[in-house]
């Protein structure tokens, strides 16, 4: 099912095949974390072309173990850039990361929708926990608008 389908209202998102590169040494400069989009494919050269941030890097075809496909990026290697669609995934497994500031990081990536998946409890701690400085925003207002009413309630 294409995105266009899943999200109607936000119109067609361009799919991109998204890499990470595997260290395997730094002749490339592409280090395990990175994170690019594949910009063109030479059969005829037997080439791959990826956009690594503000870098094009080439690959042969037979390097093509040095990466492989990322379905997803951390709320950290995200900081900076915007995305139509994000989804947060928060389970207590991770309970050290359910911080205040990283879901309010997180949240702000997305540009028209946010989903958030989460055990109660782990977005109670998320949204309670605040280990580092405080901001001044608007954060809980903007929590609170799409949610489905009495899902926040006594969490703040």
């Amino acid at each position: 099912m294409g995105a266009h389908r899943l999200f109607p209202k936000l119109g067609w998102l361009a799919i991109f095949y998204l890499l990470s590169g595997i260290f395997r040494g730094s002749h490339k400069e592409v280090f395990n974390g990175d994170i690019g989009t594949v910009q063109k494919i030479d059969v005829e050269e037997s080439q791959l072309q990826i956009q690594f941030d503000d870098r094009l890097v080439e690959y042969e075809f037979n390097e093509l173990d040095e990466i492989s496909q990322a379905y997803a990026t951390s709320i950290h290697k995200s900081q900076g850039s915007e995305y139509p669609v994000v989804v947060i995934p928060l389970a207590m497994q991770h309970y050290l990361l359910l911080e205040r500031n990283l879901l309010y990081t997180g949240v702000m990536r997305g540009k028209q929708l946010v989903v958030i998946v989460a055990q109660p409890k782990a977005l109670a701690m998320a949204v309670r926990t605040q280990r580092s400085q405080k901001r001044l925003t608007n954060f809980v207002a903007r929590l609170g608008r799409g949610a489905t009413p009495g899902v926040l309630e006594g969490m703040f």
